[in-house]
């Protein structure tokens, strides 16, 4: 098992009360370091009541290659009982590109159906680990 050598946790958070499906940016201040693999802990959406919402809301990020979905949330169900969803997928992807302290992320939401007209009305948190492991050393 690799030995980790730094990590740092990251909450992303936005109010997506929208009907705007643009993509929304967050800048990674102190991660300090070139991570090697990033770990999605937990994604939690609260709130939901703009209406009838039985979407399946699929989270991406630039930091992964070939748009790759980072995650998903619920919509929230329905107006008069809005509903929570959280979940800890413990998803591991590789990190292929540099990242710096300063680097900023762009992260999409898409519903599972696009004809819908309900905008997103959702608090949105997603917490992820950068991790960078110690390099091998080779035995002589």
């Amino acid at each position: 098992m690799p030995r980790i050598e730094a990590c740092r946790n990251i909450l992303i958070y936005k109010d997506l009360l929208t009907t705007d499906p643009s993509p929304f940016y967050y800048q990674l201040n102190g991660i300090g370091f070139q991570p090697d693999e990033i770990i999605i802990r937990n994604i939690t959406a609260t709130g939901g009541d703009t209406g009838d919402d039985y979407n399946v809301y699929y989270i991406y990020c630039d930091l992964l290659d070939n748009d790759q979905i980072l995650g998903t949330f619920l919509g929230g169900g329905v107006s008069t009982s809005p509903q929570n969803y959280c979940s800890s997928p413990q998803s591991v992807f590789k990190v292929n590109r540099p990242i710096s302290a300063t680097s900023t992320i762009c992260i999409r939401i898409e519903p599972n159906d696009t004809s819908t007209t309900v905008g997103v009305d959702r608090k949105l948190s997603i917490s992820l680990d950068f991790i960078k492991y110690k390099e091998k050393t080779k035995k002589k």
